[in-house]
Order: C-alpha cells, then structure tokens, then sequence
C-alpha cells in the first residue's frame, strides 16, 4: 500500500465517522413514554437536568395529593395569571389556589423549550403558533426579574382532579414559567401564565 493511498484511507475513514457522529447530534432530542420532549433540545443544554427536575417535582407532589409541596416550588412573591383578567398574587394566594384541588389525579407538565433568554421563547414556532397566548408578564413581573436569574420555560399542561361531586374535571392549558434562582440557590416559579388551549 503507497504512503498516498494509506492517507486517502484514513482521511476517507475520518470523514465517516464525522458524518455518522453529526447524524448522531442532529437528532438529540429525547422523548419520553408519554411523547413529549426531553433533554437537549433547545440551545441550552445544560438548564435540562435542572428544567426536567424541577418540571418532574411538580408532577410527582401533585400525583401525591401533596398541594403545599406544589405551592412551595412558588417564590413568595409569584404571580399566576390566567385568562379573563384572572390574577394570584403572594404565597397566601398560590397556596389557596392550588389547596382548591382536593383530589388530584394526574398532572402532565410537557416541555416544549426553555432558555435563560426571554426571547428564545417568544421567538419559539411553538409559542407563535399558539392561538392563544399566555397573559403578557412584564407589567407583573417585568421589574422584579431585573438583575436575577432566570430561566424562561413553556409548553403545555394537562391536570386531571375529581370535584367534592365527584365530577372529573380536566385543566388543558398552554403555559409560561418564570423560575427565579433564590438567594438560598434554589429555584422557583415567579410567574406561571396560562391560556386555555
């Protein structure tokens, strides 16, 4: 074998394994059981262990009946907005609404994107094809986020509960979180905006 053709081989070889390696990362989106999106699909894959943590919790607490655990993964100054002008705003307020749901019975918390900048999310096809959106957080929140970090997160959520008559309601909405890192390090919910779907 000539020097020439040994160094068409391994250059050859090396052009393989680069386009089977870029195969490989264009698809590192990861669905779970359930179809929605997981894992390192949006430009900043190192907020997804955190995202997904935090999302997970959410889902568990509430599958538990556990609603002071739920109202916990809120700041103490968190706003909940909704449609119709519908507003919660403080502790008192997030933890009376979600002790409304006496009997829980499953929550899916799908995440389409997260980023720590604002406007990966409402440049995102997903929010723009949304007929409609979540209410507008910057008169609410806008001034208390300056200076923190935060970390933008939407997608779409599915609570099921049972009523005191038994009846089995459904919440289908899509959403907006706001998480905002603690003094303590921890993160919580300074915002969550719903519209029904």
């Amino acid at each position: 074998m000539t020097k020439c053709t040994f160094f068409t081989q391994i250059f050859c070889f090396s052009l393989l394994i680069f386009a089977t390696s870029c195969q490989n990362n264009s698809s590192s989106s990861q669905v779970d059981e359930v179809g929605n999106l997981r894992g390192d699909f949006i430009p900043e894959p190192d907020l997804s262990e955190l995202v997904i943590d935090l999302t997970s919790g959410l889902e568990d607490a509430f599958k538990k009946g556990d609603m002071r655990t739920v109202a916990a993964y809120f700041s103490d100054d968190a706003v909940i907005l909704g449609p119709d002008g519908f507003k919660i705003e403080g502790m008192a307020g997030v933890r009376d609404y979600w002790a409304k749901i006496k009997e829980p019975l499953d929550w899916n918390l799908a995440v389409s994107a997260f980023s720590r900048n604002e406007s990966v999310i409402l440049g995102n096809e997903i929010y723009r094809k949304w007929h409609n959106k979540p209410p507008d957080w910057k008169a609410s929140v806008g001034e208390k986020l300056k200076g923190k970090s935060s970390i933008y997160q939407m997608g779409h959520s599915k609570i099921q509960y049972k009523t005191d008559s038994g009846e089995i309601k459904i919440s289908d909405v899509d959403y907006v979180l706001i998480w905002c890192q603690q003094e303590d390090g921890a993160h919580k919910i300074a915002l969550h905006s719903f519209a029904l779907n």
